[in-house]
């Protein structure tokens, strides 16, 4: 979480401060009369286990954030619980402290993700859901404090290249591209996209013709969402090679990455695309006593994929 939140009333105040994934420090100080009394406590995020970098949970996967309290409120018959907020209804998603409050010393809190944070709701730059404080449960007068909000989203992991099929009038191969949900349901990828992100080296020529460019495609086959498995096409015209054919070769690298509708904004810019696996791809042309070959080979996870095939 993060930002600073106060809240206040005739018995105390409280601010927090902090970011969720980079760990943080949450102070309470309660008592306001020091005829009373004054704990000055601090509460200091030590960091979230188990977590992804950004500010989210995926849903039915628990999240543990671990706090350092320097005051032990057990004795004084005090504590600070925990609970989760929403900015947008239902929009915002929801979920669950499911362990870890109230503290009354250091110990862990863990969220669990329910229902997933609606598209462009994304905590990060709008509505979402909160990870709220309150000490002793006041919350009555005042502002509660609570972090910067976060999201419930599934992202996908294990990418994986499998099932190499053999092209027909050109060149290369197919391979179908899959991958797992962390909250581990396939169908809670609706609304991530995919992309490939393809940088070429100079290319010799010969024996290669053509125009080989870096490229970055808007998104697998037809646009498919994350929660589908698409394919991956890696061809050469066989206008592609010089004649006659002469030895050379040269290796792209490929990488595919991921964008979250639910969490990102802005699906055009670079920055708000997250790297999920990479690729080397190479071709080659080369003599086979009489003979000349194509060779195309694709090297990753599943793989490696090798076809070589007769210059035409």
């Amino acid at each position: 979480m993060g930002g600073t939140a106060t809240y206040d009333s005739g018995d105390g105040w409280i601010t927090m401060n902090g970011t969720m994934a980079e760990g943080g420090e949450y102070s309470v100080w309660a008592g306001a009369d020091a005829a009373t009394a004054t704990f000055g406590l601090n509460i200091v995020e030590l960091g979230v286990t188990d977590s992804p970098a950004e500010n989210r949970v995926p849903p039915t996967k628990p999240i543990t954030w671990t706090f350092d309290i320097n005051v032990d409120l057990s004795g004084a018959g005090h504590d600070v619980q925990f609970d989760i907020t929403q900015d947008d209804g239902a929009n915002s998603g929801s979920a669950t402290v499911t362990d870890g409050t109230p503290l009354v010393s250091d110990g862990p809190v863990e969220v669990t993700g329910e229902t997933q944070t609606a598209p462009g709701t994304g905590g990060q730059y709008k509505n979402g859901l909160h990870l709220r404080a309150r000490f002793d449960a006041v919350d009555s007068l005042g502002s509660v404090p609570q972090g910067t909000g976060f999201t419930v989203c599934a992202h996908p992991t294990n990418l994986t290249n499998s099932n190499k099929s053999n092209l027909s009038g050109r060149y290369g191969f197919r391979v179908d591209v899959t991958q797992d949900s962390d909250s581990a349901t396939h169908t809670d990828l609706d609304q991530v996209l995919l992309h490939e992100v393809v940088d070429y080296p100079t290319v010799p020529n010969p024996p290669f013709t053509g125009t080989w460019s870096d490229f970055t495609e808007p998104a697998l086959p037809g646009g498919v969402s994350g929660d589908s498995s698409g394919t991956d096409t890696h061809s050469c015209a066989y206008s592609g090679v010089s004649s006659p054919p002469s030895a050379g070769d040269f290796t792209a690298d490929q990488d595919y990455e991921f964008h979250c509708k639910r969490c990102m904004t802005n699906p055009g810019s670079g920055a708000n695309w997250v790297p999920l696996r990479s690729y080397t791809i190479k071709r080659e042309v080369q003599q086979n006593g009489a003979n000349w070959e194509f060779t195309t080979t694709k090297t990753g996870h599943g793989g490696p994929f090798t076809r070589t095939e007769p210059v035409q």
